[in-house]
């Protein structure tokens, strides 16, 4: 164990929301005047109660990312180890590549503009550099959002940086191999990044990799190790290490002219008793700071399955698919049963904050309720892109329902984009396509 090795260290950040969670449940901050209940699924905390990136995770991701690839790589099994799956199937093996655990490093971004983030400190529960994302479950009957079920979870934004190490050990006939297979991914993770957490698959959990260095480190004749060459590595070209997919990706490019909102649900309006002063804010849009909208990847998946979900249904009447068949369960999954469509490389522009009065409506008779206005604080001119992909399931080809309705998924957002978020029946959130 404290023979020769090979000492990495590099630094992440988050580029999307992420949530590595314990399986632990909080109680939800309580606003003032309220006497609302609920829980939230908490993140990984080190003892300083800062944000934590546990090493099995990063390991976890590293292997998946050979797996993908570089399938059957001479050195994988050396870095990695292999697994006992029983008993009686012979003997695992330990690898040489040990990591460490990722802690964070730097300021940690503010969080007072994001949901529930003004609430943050060790009084509550909640820490600093979080916030607490509501998203909706999915009813496996329909295939849709279940009304009024949301869940709560607490996501670290973008912008956390952590530092993290690993190391390879020095001994075995594999080493070299091992070796050359972990330099390989380190420049592949340079370029396109690790997905690491919860609802991967919805563009959660993005992390840039950078700052990756390599030193050598060898034992002298008086026992202390000492480092005798460095490597600094660089990102993999364009052109390196291209993944092999049977079914190519799709980007997407939408702008929102019209106003546009995802509601915060932490931010109470200024009370009823206000509701007839104009300019007084009821309904405020979730952002990650001034100026710029917080769009989680769930949201989008949510329209997503929506809309595949009526396509799908059409192509059923048409005689497109299989008596039976369920490709909107195949691409987007539901408890128990991950999905094979991914969202990647999600970014959202800064955007004009607004505040948008209408008249309130009365539910019975559906005129105007004179003098009852209320106000929206949301986004115009806000850009959205986004990058679909198929994950088929390890030694299977993607369903051909699956796949056909993928693609007409992509078609048909690319020629009538997508509507997001509050009031999207009285023209909020009507994202058009944008030329790239």
């Amino acid at each position: 164990m404290f023979g020769n090795r090979i000492e990495i260290r590099f630094s992440l950040k988050t580029l999307t929301a992420t949530h590595v969670g314990t399986g632990e449940f909080k109680d939800m901050p309580r606003r003032d005047g309220t006497n609302e209940a609920g829980q939230y699924a908490a993140i990984v905390r080190d003892e300083a109660f800062l944000p934590y990136l546990p090493s099995t995770s990063l390991k976890g991701v590293l292997r998946r990312l050979a797996e993908e690839t570089f399938p059957k790589d001479p050195g994988f099994d050396a870095l990695f180890g292999t697994i006992k799956h029983s008993v009686g199937a012979g003997s695992g093996a330990m690898g040489l590549l040990l990591v460490h655990a990722g802690r964070c490093a730097g300021t940690l971004p503010d969080t007072a503009a994001m949901p529930y983030g003004q609430s943050g400190g060790k009084s509550d529960g909640l820490g600093k550099g979080a916030f607490i994302a509501a998203r909706t479950a999915i009813d496996a009957a329909s295939g849709v959002a279940d009304d009024h079920k949301l869940f709560f979870q607490e996501m670290l934004p973008p912008g956390v940086s952590f530092n993290a190490s690993m190391t390879v050990l020095e001994f075995g006939p594999g080493h070299a191999k091992a070796v050359a297979l972990l330099k390989n991914l380190l420049r592949l993770a340079m370029r396109d990044g690790l997905s690491i957490g919860k609802s991967q698959a919805d563009g959660q959990g993005h992390l840039q990799v950078a700052a990756v260095s390599m030193r050598t480190m060898e034992l002298n004749a008086d026992g202390e190790l000492k480092q005798v060459s460095e490597d600094r590595l660089s990102a993999a070209a364009s052109g390196e290490f291209v993944r092999s997919a049977a079914i190519a990706p799709v980007r997407v490019r939408l702008r929102c002219a019209m106003p546009f909102a995802v509601i915060d649900s932490s931010v109470k309006g200024e009370g009823r008793e206000k509701a007839m002063e104009q300019g007084t804010v009821q309904l405020s849009a979730q952002k990650l700071r001034a100026g710029m909208p917080l769009i989680n990847g769930s949201s989008i998946a949510g329209v997503l399955r929506s809309r595949a979900d009526w396509l799908g249904r059409i192509m059923q009447l048409r005689g497109e698919m299989q008596a039976g068949s369920d490709p909107v369960r195949e691409l987007f999954g539901d408890t128990g049963w991950k999905g094979i469509l991914d969202i990647r490389h999600l970014m959202v522009s800064e955007a004009r904050e607004e505040k948008i009065t209408s008249l309130k409506i009365d539910r019975f008779t559906g005129a105007p309720v004179f003098g009852a206005l209320f106000t929206t604080a949301a986004f115009t001119g806000t850009r959205l892109s986004f990058e679909l992909r198929l994950h088929p399931r390890a030694g299977k080809p993607v369903n051909g329902d699956a796949e056909k309705l993928f693609h007409r998924l992509a078609a048909d957002i690319n020629a009538n984009g997508l509507q997001l978020g509050h009031g999207t029946n009285k023209g909020f959130g009507w994202f058009e396509p944008e030329e790239g």
